[in-house]
């Protein structure tokens, strides 16, 4: 039970610097319009470098309708563009926008935040350890399949 209350302060005190740093760059209207889900397609979209809507489809799991959707509420707040692909003038790939790219790099921000706290208050051999532990267990998760989606009760 100690884990994860320890967990969960954690991930409050995680956003609540998230909620600090796009604060800064945010307008309060335009945070409110903006969800998890929004950050998950940039996400993926920074990592997939530039997918179509069928590689984002299936990279998330969800239907192209969905991803459709989704882009296109992207794309009207300017997060993302879609441009037509060099070698089949029948698909889109989609691309991060000058400003999409500047809320992932509030999100990574926050992250950097949060290991310099870590490696503020644990020794250099601590960090070591913590670091290998959690490695260990997001290699786990990965072998276990359960990072693409989680169930809940």
């Amino acid at each position: 039970m100690k884990l994860e209350v320890n967990l969960l302060e954690m991930e409050e005190y995680i956003h609540k610097v998230y909620k600090k740093y796009i604060e800064k760059i945010m307008t309060k209207q335009e945070f409110s319009r903006f969800s998890i889900n929004h950050m998950y397609y940039l996400e993926y979209i920074y990592t997939l470098n530039n997918p179509t809507f069928s590689q984002l489809a299936q990279a998330l799991n969800v239907s192209k309708p969905s991803v459709t959707a989704m882009i296109k509420r992207l794309t009207d707040q300017g997060y993302v563009k879609k441009m037509k692909s060099e070698h089949d003038k029948r698909e889109f790939h989609i691309y991060l926008t000058d400003r999409g790219k500047e809320i992932l790099n509030a999100e990574l921000e926050v992250y950097k935040h949060f290991t310099e706290k870590i490696s503020k208050h644990l020794s250099e051999e601590e960090v070591e350890l913590f670091s290998k532990l959690v490695s260990k267990i997001i290699v786990s998760i990965k072998k276990e399949n359960t990072m693409e989606v989680i169930e809940c009760n």
